[in-house]
């Protein structure tokens, strides 16, 4: 493939012959991600040409329109789907308004809605709250604390003390919170102890701390406020893009950085500075200042919302339409956008699950690969062992290394031959022999394992292609279900357990866990009960069990996800190479290894702990150097 070949050596000059026999994979791999993200460039799933904040202006504009609506209605209804999002029903005028506050780290904002989003199964404590103050209450006030981010609505009775809830919509930070009359906190969405916050702690029967006031800060509906921006503009290096986006933002309280921007957008569309500021001040502060406002509906290239803003925006190019509602506008665009929302995790989700099982078909063809170099030294092993049995006569007992004629070649050379001295040579020829037999039995099965490997390969490749087109998020749930029928991917695991969780899961036996490079797990008994409970408790039946012939050593076990024919070679011979390594064995030069599975491994009763008897087996001689 000529592009991947090419696309490598941009990359690195200095690939192995190990690299070059996966660039296929990589350019195929490759092609894919470029292609989808040119795709998606054009694809609905992308949301993000322009994120429309709902910032401090924002929530001026919908006060102002809650206000008028709400005011003097019942809460009827409090739901609460998630730790995140709260729905109240309120009648007012013969109408039943839904309104919903969240306080989502990314996405806090709160406006009116259609939508009807199932309650939580088993009630939070907090919803439990609101119900037991704020239901049947009658809203007296919803009022902005300055120009900030923060709402606070207020509900009560003709005779009860009022209950307050208080919406601070300001990021990660955002948070929704019930006072009473003297602001002594009845619940929170998120309670905050001080191991988390020092200094604002939103605690059942704590007095509540609103956040810290911008109070070095000017309002920007004060009188004659656009001075002091004026003032600055001697100062300021307009070389720089946001010269006088960050003066305002340092200036004014409540200056978010999309507000801050777009006043700088239109004091650039003007002659002079002085000039631009004013224009942006008439268009923007005063209007807000008497609460009038233009709310106006961003629409990107396929005609879909992506936002709401109280006036229309100059430091776009998106279509934009005029909304006679900002608040229900806010409630249509979000409808459309968190529908966006659960197809791009979708997406993402899959995506991710798809590169991970590619990732380990690229690792297991890269261990075939080694495998069959290995297997391809079958010839050579036959012919070092019929040199040794031609040449008994001049190796003596206890020889560690014998230089021989290879006569084998067109041209005989001398080579050296490495020997274990605690063997006879005819016992090094039988070994060599032995090594013979098993490389060519291992080539046909290591051939037969590519094939599979490349199979799964494509269709992992063929999933990402079909994932282009999907806008549902069933689709991406049916694809997935299809690929996990045909064993391309797994099922998701629990996150790795902590050291505690560890301690816990094994009833705090000595057990280690190791993971190699092709994604198995191989568990190790460290202690004789650590071995009887590894084996008799841990392993599954066609998990692979691993012990040293005839000698003391660790049970080991390697985890096969039921499918032991599909474990490399390599992934084998790291679970041998662990058991010697565990073992009595380990400084011998060569030691055999067997292994079996588990469903074949008992324990002899009455027999001392770590004992095991176990048929079936197959051994795995290694060799260990130096």
């Amino acid at each position: 493939m000529v592009i991947s070949r090419k696309f490598a050596l941009l990359i690195n000059e200095s690939f192995t012959s190990q690299t070059w026999n996966l660039l296929d994979w990589y350019g195929t791999l490759w092609h894919y991600s470029i292609m989808t993200l040119y795709n998606k460039s054009d694809n609905k799933l992308t949301k993000s040409v322009l994120r429309v904040p709902f910032d401090s202006l924002t929530l001026r504009a919908v006060t102002n329109e809650l206000s008028n609506l709400l005011i003097g209605g019942q809460i009827q209804e409090i739901r609460q789907p998630d730790i995140n999002t709260l729905f109240l029903n309120i009648r007012n005028n013969g109408k039943s308004h839904h309104l919903l506050l969240s306080c989502h780290p990314q996405d806090a904002r709160i406006h009116l809605t259609q939508s009807r989003t199932p309650n939580s199964p088993v009630p939070f404590s907090f919803c439990m709250a609101l119900r037991k103050h704020l239901e049947n209450r009658r809203v007296l006030n919803i009022q902005q604390q300055g120009f900030d981010r923060i709402l606070h609505i207020t509900a009560g009775g003709s005779t009860e003390a009022p209950f307050t809830l208080i919406a601070e919509l300001m990021g990660k930070h955002s948070n929704l919170v019930l006072v009473d009359s003297e602001f002594k906190i009845m619940d929170s969405a998120r309670r905050i102890s001080k191991r988390i916050n020092r200094v604002r702690e939103t605690l059942p029967g704590h007095t509540y701390m609103p956040p810290p006031e911008q109070s070095d800060r000017l309002s920007p509906f004060a009188e004659g406020s656009i001075d002091a921006i004026l003032r600055e503009i001697p100062e300021m290096d307009f070389q720089k893009p946001k010269a006088l986006t960050e003066a305002l933002m340092q200036i004014y309280e409540g200056m978010s950085p999309f507000l801050a921007k777009e006043i700088e957008a239109l004091a650039r569309s003007e002659d002079s500075w002085e000039a631009g500021i004013s224009k942006a001040w008439e268009s923007i502060i005063l209007p807000s200042a008497v609460l009038q406002f233009k709310p106006v509906m961003l629409l990107d290239g396929d005609g879909s919302p992506i936002g709401c803003y109280p006036f229309p925006i100059c430091q776009s190019t998106l279509k934009q339409k005029s909304v006679q509602s900002l608040s229900i506008g806010l409630g249509e665009a979000w409808e459309v956008i968190s529908s966006h929302k659960i197809v791009e995790k979708a997406y993402k989700e899959t995506s991710q699950r798809i590169h991970k099982e590619l990732q380990r078909v690229e690792r297991q063809i890269a261990a075939v690969n080694e495998a069959l170099k290995e297997s391809a030294r079958y010839e050579e092993f036959r012919q070092h062992a019929e040199l040794i049995l031609g040449n008994l006569w001049q190796i003596g007992p206890e020889t560690a290394e014998v230089k021989l004629l290879n006569y084998f070649l067109d041209d005989p050379v001398e080579i050296t031959l490495q020997l274990d001295p605690t063997l006879t040579p005819q016992q090094n020829a039988e070994h060599l022999f032995s090594r013979y037999k098993r490389a060519k039995e291992a080539e046909a099965g290591e051939m037969e394992r590519m094939s599979i490997l490349k199979e799964e390969r494509e269709k992992l490749l063929n999933a990402l292609s079909k994932m282009e087109g999907m806008e549902e998020k069933q689709l991406f749930d049916n694809l997935t279900d299809s690929l996990l029928r045909e064993g391309l991917i797994k099922q998701t695991l629990e996150p790795e357990p902590s050291a505690g969780k560890k301690k816990q899961e094994f009833e705090g036996h000595k057990i280690r866990r190791i993971i190699t490079q092709e994604g198995y797990e191989i568990l190790v008994g460290e202690t004789a009960t650590a071995n009887d409970y590894l084996t008799l408790r841990i392993a599954s039946p066609n998990d692979l069990w691993f012990h040293v012939r005839a000698a003391a050593g660790s049970h080991v076990v390697l985890r096969t996800h039921g499918e032991p024919t599909r474990v490399p070679r390599s992934v084998l011979m790291r679970a041998a190479e662990v058991c010697v390594q565990h073992s009595s064995q380990k400084h011998a030069s060569l030691v055999s290894v067997d292994y079996t599975l588990k469903r074949y491994v008992r324990k002899p009763r009455g027999a001392a702990p770590g004992a095991a008897d176990y048929t079936r087996e197959t051994t795995i001689d290694i060799e260990l150097h130096g």
